[in-house]
């Protein structure tokens, strides 16, 4: 009981000295065929799980002009967060992820949202989803800092558009695979089927919760 009560007056302390902070993080699909009109659009718009990690400067879960992971390519040509949980285990493991979470896959127009935390000495947050179905193309977030300036940011909103993971050569949504070798960098995604692409396929709410 005592060993209890320790844990969590430290918890407690951390949060009344500005250590951590919890926020909302909310997703809110906008790959319709309202907003991207066309033949080609496909008949059943998704996103993978949307990925959520809080963590330090070392960490990058997908920079433009790098290349892809092997967990990051497999979440932009399938969904499947499996090959990128584990390396976000190894990043937690040396302490550049602080934490990490996921929301189940969702429509086109669909909102998800949770719940993480991020202290001041990780203070980046990364999300990460696919756009379903597509070659290899993901929408999300890179490093953003919630921590500026001696406090934590009550709130951030941005739209998330298309970026290319650089594993696969195809041109529309359902492309046959075509991996492509040498891999690519990590890039904005800008024609899908010869047309430009203009418009964000999703955005996301990060709010600081009380």
């Amino acid at each position: 009981m005592k060993k209890m009560i320790f844990i969590m007056s430290l918890l407690i302390s951390a949060s009344a000295f500005g250590l951590e902070a919890t926020y909302q993080v909310k997703f809110i699909g906008n790959f319709t065929s309202d907003i991207f009109p066309g033949e080609n659009f496909p008949g059943n718009p998704h996103f993978s799980p949307v990925n959520v990690v809080s963590h330090n400067k070392s960490y990058k879960l997908f920079p433009k002009g790098t290349v892809a992971t092997e967990g990051v390519k497999v979440v932009a040509e399938t969904g499947n967060p499996g090959p990128l949980s584990l390396e976000l285990e190894a990043a937690q493991n040396i302490n550049d992820v602080f934490e990490y979470q996921r929301t189940s896959p969702l429509d086109g127009d669909q909102v998800a949202s949770l719940q993480i935390t991020v202290k001041k000495e990780a203070p980046f947050i990364s999300v990460l989803s696919m756009i379903a179905p597509s070659p290899d193309w993901v929408v999300g977030l890179n490093s953003v800092k919630l921590f500026k300036k001696g406090r934590f940011i009550q709130r951030l909103y941005a739209p998330l558009y298309a970026i290319d993971a650089g594993t696969d050569s195809g041109q529309d949504y359902k492309s046959v695979n075509e991996s492509t070798l040498p891999q690519e960098k990590i890039h904005r995604l800008k024609y899908i089927a010869g047309k430009r692409v203009k418009k964000p396929f999703a955005f996301v709410l990060i709010q600081k919760l009380p």
